[in-house]
């Protein structure tokens, strides 16, 4: 029995500037999956008073829509904002249904109140997201800082395990040399992600857990180790994200003083928000002088530019093909989207 396409009008990928290379991997895809599409482009404008004012290229009018965007761009608190415009005037183009293609969304490391009279952030950004539900039927995204953060959401939500990507190259770079390797925890709730992430890769390969603290916001330090002996061995730390790099410079500093010949970074999301500010360096700068090694992907889109200026220190791995995959399983009666992370 073939598979019958869920859109009755050919799906629009709606994308940003941003996230258009993203959209037309795509929509390639889909061409060779005989599967109807066309990227639509936003036409977007910043007035001279910031306001943002985007303009749906083409008419949507009672299609599908997959809706391309970044919101941590250009900081997270307008990104969010603009998120969250898009899809009023979405809302005002009719379309039949909307799908959120959201690689990387901020504001979901703050999923409960830590201190008393203070947001659960990730809760507000979950309402705005859904904010038109008989018009916003689902969200595919990857990573969650926590997976609970789907409870925010009365829409189903697809959240896809970038980390997948990493282990699959780490998988061919070390090949025959897993005895070499140890997987790391660089903070203590990142022990499941670690031990999985371990199990991905070889069944052999052990994993090892640095513990933290944070005396205060992006700062954090070292307060105890456990596992095995890592000497001679190259640590490989994962985690959903790096932001300022305090934790993983925390957890390459005590593996190396434990006698680790070298340290990789891997995290899905390559935040990298600390910029230099006088003597204070960017999170690049405070990688490259500890010399270690970062893997992420591409969920947050990077420019040419950047990509070659950091290609010394920093692989950037690419999610197109997975997001390719998600949305055309959507797009057809029958097709999983959750098979893609127990692939």
């Amino acid at each position: 029995m073939s598979h019958r396409l869920l859109v009755s009008a050919p799906a629009a990928l709606i994308t940003s500037e941003r996230m258009r290379p993203l959209a037309e991997h795509v929509l390639r895809y889909l061409a060779k999956k005989d599967i109807p599409a066309a990227v639509v482009k936003i036409d977007e404008k910043i007035f001279a008073d910031g306001e943002y004012y985007p303009r749906i290229s083409e008419s949507i009018r009672n299609m599908t829509v997959y809706l391309f965007f970044s919101p941590d761009y250009p900081n997270p608190t307008e990104g969010i904002g603009r998120l969250g415009i898009l899809l009023n005037a979405l809302n005002h183009a009719s379309p039949d249904q909307v799908k959120c293609i959201l690689p990387y969304i901020p504001y979901f490391r703050q999923d409960r109140k830590a201190e008393p009279r203070t947001p659960i952030s990730a809760q507000f950004v979950a309402k705005i997201i859904q904010m038109y539900p008989t018009m916003t039927r689902n969200l595919i995204t990857m990573d969650m800082h926590a997976e609970q953060v789907q409870g925010f959401f009365d829409i189903p939500t697809e959240n896809l395990y970038g980390r997948k990507i990493l282990a699959e190259y780490l998988r061919k770079k070390f090949k025959g040399q897993y005895d070499q390797i140890v997987i790391v925890a660089p903070d203590v709730n990142s022990a499941k992600r670690a031990q999985d992430f371990a199990q991905s890769i070889d069944l052999s390969i052990p994993y090892c857990i640095v513990d933290k603290r944070r005396p205060r916001a992006n700062h954090s330090e070292v307060v105890s180790f456990v596992g095995g002996d890592v000497k001679g061995l190259c640590a490989i730390a994962v985690d959903d994200m790096i932001d300022t790099g305090g934790t993983m410079i925390g957890a390459c500093n005590e593996l190396r003083r434990r006698g680790a010949s070298s340290f990789i970074a891997c995290a899905t999301h390559g935040v990298f928000s600390a910029k230099s500010e006088d003597s204070i360096p960017s999170t690049e700068e405070r990688l490259r002088q500890h010399e270690i090694r970062v893997i992420t992907t591409n969920s947050i889109p990077r420019s040419p530019e950047y990509v070659e200026a950091n290609q010394s220190w920093l692989t950037i791995l690419p999610i197109n093909d997975m997001i390719a995959e998600a949305v055309a399983a959507d797009c057809l009666y029958g097709g999983s989207i959750s098979v893609l992370n127990k692939k």
